[in-house]
């Protein structure tokens, strides 16, 4: 008989300012608060993937993506924990038209993601 087992999602977003890759004192106020509620032991993969909008060149935003990606992931590891793979995309996974103002801060993100079961 297969048993159902309970999927449990933590998810997380920390943006940031244009053309920067460090945190700002609220998004780590918000990072750090997230990271206190997780268990103390995370078997299961955590995906940090980072974005930038479109300004710039679509090489200087990978880069900047990657950096994004790895001060969330050194904040990560900090806090104790390990399995935190890495990636990062630039521009090419914007979530809105990225015109305005507002819609380009939303794209300067990066994305934590754990799944675990149960």
């Amino acid at each position: 008989v297969p048993m159902n087992r309970a999927a449990f999602v933590w998810e997380h977003v920390v943006y940031f300012d244009s053309d920067d890759y460090s945190i700002n004192e609220k998004e780590l106020g918000r990072l750090d608060e997230f990271i206190k509620q997780l268990p103390e032991r995370i078997f299961s993969p955590i995906k940090i993937e980072g974005h930038t909008d479109t300004d710039a060149s679509l090489e200087y935003n990978l880069i900047l993506s990657q950096n994004r990606a790895r001060v969330v992931e050194e904040k990560i590891v900090s806090a104790g924990f390990k399995n935190v793979y890495l990636s990062w995309s630039g521009e090419e996974k914007i979530i809105n038209t990225d015109k305005s103002k507002e819609e380009k801060a939303l794209n300067r993100r990066v994305e934590i993601q754990i799944s675990s079961h149960e």
